[in-house]
Parts: C-alpha cells; sequence; structure tokens
C-alpha cells in the first residue's frame, strides 16, 4: 500500500496530556462529525477495564512486562486540532475511566485526593483552563453529554441521557465506577489516594497506543480497506496454515491444504478467524493472555497433534459451525428457532462455541434441549438483569468445554447435557433480580423483534391466533413525537426504546397510529387483535415515565414464563 504516512508510539501523557504531541502541543483531539457514536457496550467496557486491572496487577508485582499495548488508532493533524479517524472508543473509554478516578479520588481522598484529582483533570482531561478546551472532543451528538456528565469538574448541569449512545456512557461510566470501588475495596485515606495513584500513573504512562499519522482522510480510507483485506483477521488461520505445512510431512502437505480449503470455503476467510477462535474455545477455554495462533501452536506442539489430524479437525468441525451462522433447518432441527434467535436476533457470538459443543457432541433432542436453555439464560442475564457480560461469557465457555469432556469422557448425551445445565443454570439470575433489571432495559430493534414478538404471542388468546412474523413494531412514545400531541416529550425521549415503551400491532393500525398523541394511540390499540396492544389501552389512561416503568414491571411475569430461570 503507497501512502505518505508515519507511525508512533504514544502514551495517554502524550496524546492527551499538556505537552500533547510532540510536534503539536496541548491540541484537542477531535472526532471528526461523520463518526458514529459511542458505541461501546458494557461487554467491550468489561473487557477494557479487566486488561487494564491485569496489567496494572502485574506491573505492580514487578514483573518483566511494563508496557501494554492497547492497539493502533488513526489520526489527520490540523493547525488547530488533531482530528481522531480511528479510536475514539478506546480513547473516550480511557477518559471515562481518568473521570472515575478523578471523582472517587475527590469524593473519598480528603486533601491528598482533592489533589489528585485536580492533577487528573488539568493534565489528561482539560488541556486549557482559561477557555475550557478537552483534550478529547467527540462528535457533535455526543460531545455536550460527554462534557457536561464525564469531562468537566466540578460537573454542571448534568444532561440527560436522550440517544443510545449516550446511554451507554452512562453506562460505561457506571460500570468502571463499580469497578474501580470494587478494586479499592478496604483502602481508606492515604492507602486509598496512593492506590488511584498507581493505577493513574499506569494508565497515564504505561499504556501505549500507536498513532499512524496520516495527510488526508482518503489516506486514512485506504489504511482502513487494508487492514480489512490483508490484516489482522487473515493472520491466524494464515500463519496456522504455514505452520501445519511446515511441519507436515510430503505426503501429508496435500490433504492438509485440502482440509485447510475446504475450511475457507465453508466460512470465507474473514470468517476463518472467529470460527478458529470459537472452535478452540469450546475445546479448551477461553484464550486471553497470548495470541490464538500462539496458543494453539504451543498446544500442537505439547502435545504432539499431527498437523494432518489438526486440519482434518478444522475442516469437520467448520461444517458444523456454518450449519449455526447460516442457519441450516436440516442440521439443527428442532432447535432451529433457539439457534436463529441467538444468531439473527440476540446476536449472541458468545454462545457460539456452546452451540458448536452441543452439534458435535449431543443428540438431536438434547442438542434442542441445551440451545432452549441457552437462549434463556443469555435473554434473562444480559438482557433483563444486564449483570456483568463477562461472567456470562466465562460461564457459556465452561460449559461448552464441559459438553466435549463429558462426551470424550463416554458419558451419553442425556448426561452431557445435564452437566453442562448445571453450570448454565448457576448465573441465571432469579425472579428479584429480572424485576430490578426490567427498569433499565433498552433494547436494540433486533432484540426488540424477538423478545415483543414472543411475549406477545404468550399473551395472545387461542381463539385470537396472530402471525406474529406479519406483525409491526410500534413505539408507544413515537420515535419523531410532536410537542403539539407529547408535551412531555424532552422528559420521555430517552424511554423511546425502553421495553415498557414497546408493542407489537398490525401494519394497518401502526401507520394508522404513526406519531399521535396517547389518546388516539389509546382507541387504535383497542381495535387491534393483539392482545398486549389491548391491554396497554386499557390498563393506562396516559403515557407517561410511571406507566413506562409500571408496564416494563408488570411484563415480568411474563417474561418468567417465556424465559424460564432453568
Amino acid at each position: 500500500m503507497q501512502g505518505s504516512f508515519s507511525a508512533r508510539t504514544y502514551n495517554f501523557n502524550t496524546l492527551l496530556g499538556r505537552t500533547s504531541f510532540p510536534d503539536y502541543s496541548a491540541k484537542k483531539v477531535v472526532v471528526p462529525p461523520f463518526q458514529r457514536g459511542y458505541s461501546w457496550e458494557k461487554s467491550h467496557v468489561a473487557t477494557f477495564w479487566e486488561d487494564v486491572l491485569s496489567f496494572h496487577s502485574q506491573l505492580t508485582q514487578n514483573k518483566a512486562i511494563d508496557t501494554y499495548f492497547l492497539g493502533p488508532i488513526v489520526i489527520l493533524p490540523e493547525t488547530e486540532q488533531i482530528n481522531l479517524l480511528d479510536g475514539q472508543q478506546r480513547l473516550a473509554t480511557t477518559t471515562i475511566l481518568l473521570s472515575v478516578l478523578r471523582d472517587i479520588a475527590r469524593a473519598r481522598g480528603g486533601q491528598p485526593g482533592s489533589d489528585l484529582a485536580r492533577d487528573i483533570q488539568r493534565d489528561l482531561i482539560l488541556i486549557d483552563d482559561e477557555d475550557e478546551i478537552f483534550a478529547l472532543e467527540l462528535s457533535e451528538l455526543d460531545a455536550p453529554y460527554f462534557r457536561s456528565n464525564v469531562q468537566e469538574d466540578p460537573p454542571g448541569e448534568m444532561l440527560k441521557a436522550k440517544i443510545r449512545s449516550h446511554r451507554l456512557i452512562r453506562q460505561a461510566r457506571s460500570y468502571l465506577r463499580l469497578s474501580v470501588e470494587q478494586h479499592l475495596s478496604g483502602l481508606i485515606g492515604r492507602d486509598l489516594v496512593k492506590a488511584l495513584k498507581m493505577l493513574k500513573n499506569t494508565i497515564a504512562e504505561k499504556i501505549r497506543l500507536v498513532a499512524i499519522e496520516v495527510s488526508s482522510e482518503d489516506e486514512a480510507f485506504l489504511i482502513f480497506e487494508t487492514l480489512n483485506d490483508r490484516g489482522l483477521r487473515l493472520s491466524v488461520p494464515d500463519l496456522l496454515l504455514n505452520h501445519l505445512m511446515r511441519t507436515a510431512t510430503d505426503v501429508e502437505r496435500k490433504e492438509v491444504r485440502e482440509n485447510w480449503n475446504t475450511l475457507v470455503e465453508n466460512l470465507g476467510l474473514r470468517k476463518a478467524s472467529t470460527f478458529l477462535r470459537h472452535m478452540w474455545v469450546s475445546k479448551y477455554g477461553d484464550v486471553k493472555r497470548q495470541g490464538l495462533y500462539r496458543e494453539i501452536r504451543d498446544h500442537l506442539e505439547n502435545k504432539q497433534i499431527e498437523s494432518l489430524e489438526f486440519s482434518r479437525l478444522c475442516a469437520k468441525e467448520s461444517e458444523h459451525y456454518i450449519s449455526i451462522t447460516n442457519l441450516d433447518k436440516n442440521s439443527l432441527n428442532g432447535a432451529y428457532h433457539h439457534v436463529e434467535a441467538l444468531v439473527k436476533y440476540l446476536g449472541a457470538d458468545r454462545a457460539f462455541p456452546i452451540l458448536l459443543s452441543g452439534l458435535v457432541c449431543l443428540s438431536s433432542n438434547e442438542f434442542t434441549k441445551l440451545a432452549k436453555n441457552v437462549v434463556s439464560l443469555i435473554v434473562r442475564h444480559a438482557i433483563f438483569a444486564n449483570l456483568n457480560p463477562n461472567d456470562l461469557e466465562d460461564v457459556l465457555y465452561f460449559a461448552a468445554r464441559t459438553i466435549r469432556e463429558s462426551h470424550g469422557e463416554g458419558k451419553s448425551s442425556a448426561k452431557s447435557l445435564h452437566d453442562a445445565k448445571s453450570i448454565l443454570n448457576s448465573i441465571n439470575p432469579p425472579k428479584t433480580t429480572i424485576k430490578t433489571g426490567i427498569l433499565e432495559v433498552y433494547l436494540t430493534k433486533k432484540q426488540a423483534q424477538y423478545i415483543l414478538s414472543n411475549l406477545a404471542q404468550r399473551m395472545q388468546s387461542q381463539t385470537k391466533a396472530i402471525g406474529f412474523d406479519k406483525t409491526s413494531l410500534e413505539h408507544i412514545f413515537p420515535e419523531n413525537a410532536s410537542e403539539v400531541d407529547w408535551p412531555a416529550r424532552d422528559e420521555l425521549e430517552p424511554y423511546v426504546w425502553h421495553i415498557g415503551n414497546l408493542t407489537l400491532l398490525e401494519p394497518t393500525y401502526n401507520r394508522e397510529a404513526g406519531n399521535r398523541g396517547y389518546n388516539d394511540k389509546k382507541q387504535i390499540f383497542l381495535k387491534s387483535e393483539i392482545a398486549m396492544a389491548n391491554k396497554i389501552a386499557e390498563q393506562y389512561e396516559m403515557w407517561d415515565e410511571k406507566q413506562i416503568l409500571d408496564r416494563a414491571k408488570r411484563l415480568v411475569a411474563i417474561i418468567e414464563q417465556v424465559w424460564p430461570p432453568s
């Protein structure tokens, strides 16, 4: 790839601090307007925090490693600012974490804590006191919320989260606040301030990024295309094939290549790395501390597994994997609708390893039961209870490995399933947790389609059967509400995608309801053949925040029927 770009390594002191880049003193880093808003889910933030904390622990124990690489970013320097073309999520999340350290230091650390809070704010968050210029400026939809709720110290008028990116910023900050407080558990006074200062120094000085500096946006796009076409996503299968070919005998190499071609033809080059990771996780557990290629290579060498044997395994398992990702009805049989929910609506990639283990090791009947149990756990744990995604991932991976081990020990399919379900049920949240979590459930469109369809189906009378594949998603408080029809529009805007604000309607009634006020919508809901819509009109005379949350709580009883805890 041709281009006039350069690459240099920076820590956060030089990236966001007052000295900023050596060649660009004290310039703010700006996310261009065309970029999407903050988008890290809790799972991304949790992984970021655990990586930071793990590295910090190693560093404080005087281990040999003294640098943690957070990845590359792409920047376009200008006279007055530095445009951040790639890397917004990592820099924004780091700033959120620094703001958490600042606030805890000031709240709990006395005068030394206040001094530390001042230093964090002055040196890493705010680069110009007089003009109040912050080191990082997000895109126009997120900048005011991020500034008032994260960067300002002390905070001014805290803004309400009105759009999804705001809610994700709020969620990231809440998660990091709780996580840092847990890390500091038992510490007070100077010990607490010392621990905060050490963590701040780790983040500011020891965590590094490679900044790829370009001279135009076109050059940046060329880099992105090249990374997608030729970069890291292809490195694991390419490196692994080279290793297998190198260690195979001359006679074996032809079949090794044929097996690898089968894998690539089944998955496509870009999905090959994902499959290899999921297959590995389902057999041996997660890969966290070293690269996947190195993990596989070392295992093959230590266990003296032949290249040909491993290539056959990969080719065979890739066929099962593609049955899952492509939703092959003939292979999935009775489990089809459960797997479809995970793949198509819930975006539950973390479930692929256990589905792969189940499809390989269990009978069709037991696999269907497993898939149903996994759906119930993910819906309850990740969506309704909104609990730590890393706990869920760990349990799913452990259960996947257990199925393999039970099968390898000659246990029956039913016993292998029993062993896995015992593990899954260990973290399935009870009804009391669902009741609390339901108040903060905001759904994506795909999640809403799946969850509302299943809830509405359970609520429907058998004498009024509805084809729910032909219904439309209805926002009771609409996405494009007018102030005339909805005087409390500003207060209700954050609840547009809240579970309590969603129902299903026939397409004709959905179009009729449009953006009308609640009194008009209520009459339309009463005409519907869908019981879920009827109940809203029957139970609520008005529609505001209180009614949205009350309806969400009423849904818990139906949730317990559709997705039971075990």
